[in-house]
C-alpha cells in the first residue's frame, strides 16, 4: 500500500522553471520560460531595451557556435528578443545600398537589463538613443531641431534669410535622428555661442563704387469703382540683415495720398532697436528719388502703392511680407495685397570692379525706349566683340543692366533702363568678358510662356522640360529678368506646363511696370526672356563691400561689438574719422 501511495504522489510532482520566470513570463513545457513582451533571459529577469535605427550597423558574432561569424542566413528564430530571427554578419535580405537596421539602443548605447533603459553613449539621447544631442543645448541662443525640420525651414519662415533653393524635403533614415542647432538671428556656430557684429558699407568703396540697397514695392488696394473702404490697413513682417523678424502695427491705407508713404515710413522706423533707422518711401512713380521703379496696378485700383528703400540697411536682405490686412467687405477676387521686388536689390559683393572708360553721353544718355545707351569716351564695341553672342552684365551707378550688342557709340540693352541718371555716369564691368571672372548669360527662350503677373513668384516655363533644354534650368539657378535677379527655389509640372517657384515676387517690368509679357514663339526674340546667370567662378575678382564692421574693424564673436581700425568710428566702423587716428 505504501508503495502505491508513493507512486501516486510521484506522478503529481514536476520540475519548476528557473526562478519561477521572475513573474515576467509563463512556465511552459520542458520547464522553459515564455517571457512577456520586453523581457528576456532564461528566467525572464532581464529586460529588453527600446530599438531604433542603428547609426552604425555591426555584426552580432558567432551566434550558432559553428566557428563562423558570417553565416549568411537567418538564425535563432523564436528567440525572446528577436522572435522572427536574427543574423550574424549582415541582414540576409538587405537591398542594395540598404543599411541602418533596427538595433537595441540604436547601437549607440548599452542596455541596462535591470531597468530596460538605454545608457546612451556621449552625444546621443532618447529612449532608444535614437537622437544626437545638440551641443551645449544651443547655448540658449537657438533651437535643437532635426535635419528634417532644418530642411523644411531652409527657405525662411518666421525668421531667417531665404535659402537659395527654398525649403528642402529630407526623408532619409536619419531625418528624425540627426539633430543640430538652428541659431537665433545674430548668433552662429555649431552651438550658437558666437555673435555676429553689425554690418556696414566699406567707406573706401564709396569713393568709386555705388552701393545697392534693397528696394521693394508695397501694394494694398481694391479693384473697384467705389470708394476705398474706410479703416483699411495692412501689417508687414520685416527682416533685418541677419533674418530677425519684426511685425509692424496696423498701417492705415488711403487712396493714393502722400500719407501712405509717410505711414509706411513711420511703421518701419518704429521697429525696436533702430533696426530701420533711415527708410525712403514714396508713392510709386511719383517720387523724386525712387520714381523710376514702376509697378502697375489694375484699371480701377483704389488704395496704396508705395516703393521703399532700406537706405541705412545695406547688403542682401529679405523683402517684407504681408501678415495681415483689412480692405473692407469687398470680395476677395478684387483685393490685391503683396510686396514685390524691384530692379535694385541688396547685395554684399561687387562684381563690377573695372571702370571701363565708357561714359554715358551727357545730352542723351538713353533713348525713349530705354534700350539704347549713347556713350562718349571709350568705344563700347570692344565690350561685346561678338554682338548678341556674348551678352554681358554691366553696372551704371546703382543699376545692373544686360548689354546684348554694341556699336562704336551705343549699347543695346535686353531690358529697358528708365531711370533718371546722374550726369555722365561711368560704366563698370567685370574683370573680363569671358572666362572665370565673367558672368555667363543664356536666354531661356521658352519663358515666360504666359504673362508673369505682378506680385507672383511663379513663372510659366512652358511645355518643354527645363532640365533637358539647351539652356537647362535647375533648382538653385539664378535668373536675370527685367533687371532683377531671381533664384529658382522649385521646378514642378502642373498639367502640361512646367513652372518655376522664385524666391521673390515680381514687381513689374522695367518699361511700364506691367506684367512680364509672354514670349512670342512665332517671332523669337521680340519679347525679352529671362537669362540664366552663371556667376564667375573666380571669386578673387569680387569686392566684398558689405561685411561685419564694414571691413574696417575686427568683430568680437563673444560680445558682437566691433573694434574699429584707426581712422574709423561708429558701431559698425563705417565712418572715416580723423579724430580716431
Amino acid at each position: 500500500m505504501l508503495l502505491v501511495l508513493c507512486m501516486v504522489f510521484a506522478s503529481l510532482v514536476h520540475a519548476e522553471c528557473p526562478n519561477g520566470c521572475s513573474g515576467n513570463g509563463d512556465c511552459m513545457a520542458k520547464d522553459m520560460c515564455n517571457c512577456y513582451k520586453n523581457f528576456e533571459g532564461n528566467d525572464c529577469a532581464d529586460r529588453t531595451c527600446q530599438f531604433g535605427r542603428a547609426f552604425v550597423d555591426t555584426p552580432r558574432g558567432d551566434l550558432n557556435m559553428d566557428q563562423s561569424r558570417e553565416t549568411p542566413n537567418w538564425l535563432l528564430t523564436n528567440s525572446q528578443q528577436s522572435p522572427e530571427g536574427t543574423y550574424e554578419y549582415f541582414k540576409p535580405d538587405a537591398q542594395g545600398n540598404e543599411a541602418h537596421f533596427y538595433l537595441e539602443c540604436s547601437n549607440k548605447g548599452i542596455c541596462d537589463r535591470s531597468t530596460g533603459l538605454c545608457q546612451c553613449f556621449d552625444g546621443y539621447e532618447g529612449s532608444a538613443c535614437q537622437r544626437t544631442v545638440c551641443p551645449a543645448k544651443c547655448s540658449g541662443h537657438g533651437t535643437c531641431e532635426s535635419i528634417r525640420e532644418l530642411g523644411l525651414k531652409a527657405g525662411g519662415t518666421l525668421f531667417g534669410l531665404e535659402g537659395a533653393t527654398g525649403a528642402v524635403t529630407y526623408d532619409l533614415w536619419d531625418s528624425n535622428s540627426t539633430y543640430g542647432c538652428r541659431c537665433d538671428p545674430w548668433y552662429y556656430s555649431p552651438d550658437c555661442n558666437k555673435r555676429f557684429c553689425k554690418v556696414g558699407v566699406d567707406p573706401l568703396f564709396l569713393s568709386v563704387g555705388t552701393a545697392r540697397y534693397e528696394t521693394f514695392v508695397i501694394h494694398a488696394y481694391v479693384d473697384t469703382t467705389g470708394p476705398m473702404p474706410t479703416n483699411s490697413w495692412v501689417r508687414l513682417r520685416l527682416f533685418d540683415y541677419y533674418g530677425e523678424s519684426f511685425i509692424t502695427g496696423q498701417i492705415p491705407i488711403v487712396t493714393d495720398g502722400p500719407t501712405n508713404a509717410a505711414a509706411i515710413t513711420s511703421a518701419l522706423k518704429a521697429v525696436p532697436n533702430l533696426t530701420f533707422r533711415n527708410v525712403f518711401c514714396e508713392d510709386v512713380g511719383a517720387g523724386p528719388n525712387l520714381g523710376g521703379y514702376k509697378s502697375a496696378r489694375t484699371a480701377n485700383a483704389m488704395g496704396m502703392s508705395v516703393v521703399c528703400q532700406y537706405s541705412d540697411n545695406p547688403g542682401r536682405m529679405r523683402i517684407p511680407e504681408v501678415v495681415g490686412y483689412y480692405l473692407g467687405a469687398v470680395t476677395t477676387d478684387v483685393k490685391y495685397v503683396f510686396v514685390g521686388t524691384t530692379a535694385q536689390q541688396g547685395e554684399d559683393d561687387e562684381w563690377f570692379t573695372v571702370q571701363s572708360g565708357m561714359v554715358l553721353d551727357a545730352t542723351t544718355p538713353v533713348d525713349a525706349t530705354g534700350l539704347v545707351l549713347t556713350l562718349s569716351g571709350t568705344s563700347p564695341s570692344a565690350l561685346l566683340s561678338v554682338p548678341a553672342a556674348t551678352p554681358q552684365l554691366i553696372k551704371i551707378a546703382q543699376h545692373v543692366v544686360l548689354a546684348e550688342s554694341a556699336t562704336a557709340t551705343t549699347i543695346t540693352l535686353a531690358f529697358p533702363l528708365k531711370h533718371t541718371l546722374v550726369t555722365s555716369p561711368s560704366i563698370f564691368t567685370t574683370q573680363a568678358a569671358t572666362g572665370a571672372s565673367a558672368f555667363g548669360l543664356d536666354a531661356y527662350t521658352d519663358a515666360p510662356a504666359s504673362a508673369f503677373a505682378i506680385g507672383s513668384d511663379i513663372m510659366d516655363l512652358g511645355i518643354n522640360d527645363p532640365s533637358t533644354a539647351t539652356v537647362a534650368l535647375a533648382i538653385g539657378d539664378t535668373l536675370f529678368y527685367h533687371n532683377a535677379f531671381f533664384t529658382i527655389q522649385n521646378i514642378y509640372l502642373s498639367g502640361s506646363n512646367y513652372y518655376a517657384k522664385l524666391n521673390k515676387p515680381f514687381g513689374g517690368n522695367a518699361d511700364t511696370g506691367d506684367a512680364g509679357a509672354a514670349v512670342d514663339t512665332a517671332n523669337p526674340g521680340t519679347i525679352p526672356s529671362p537669362f540664366r546667370v552663371r556667376f564667375p567662378t573666380d571669386k578673387t575678382k569680387l569686392y566684398n563691400y558689405v561685411s561685419e564692421c564694414s571691413g574696417r574693424g575686427l568683430c568680437s564673436s563673444e560680445t558682437g561689438i566691433c573694434t574699429c581700425f584707426k581712422g574709423y568710428s561708429g558701431d559698425n566702423c563705417n565712418t572715416q574719422n580723423i579724430i580716431a587716428l
